[in-house]
């Protein structure tokens, strides 16, 4: 049944709200939010290939690109 009132449904639960705000206003949420990144499994693997994320993107394309263009040149060069 459609609801024309204009108030929300109620559900008898109680509902909770994500509010979004802005990291870099808040030390300590940002230093959490970077922890919790260095376990994710592509951070660690980049960490072991010797990949940094520090610095901007436009810092970062260039040390990115010569280390997939270094990898891929041993592997064609092996397979010569």
């Amino acid at each position: 049944m459609a609801n024309l009132g204009g108030e929300p449904p109620s559900t008898g639960i109680n509902q909770q709200c994500l509010v979004l705000g802005n990291p870099f206003q808040d030390p300590e949420l940002l230093e959490s939010m970077r922890r919790q990144w260095q376990q994710l499994l592509n951070w660690k693997s980049a960490t072991v290939e010797g990949l940094i994320w520090e610095g901007t993107a436009e810092e970062n394309t260039p040390i990115l690109l010569a280390s997939v263009l270094t990898n891929l040149t041993k592997t064609v060069l092996f397979f010569l």
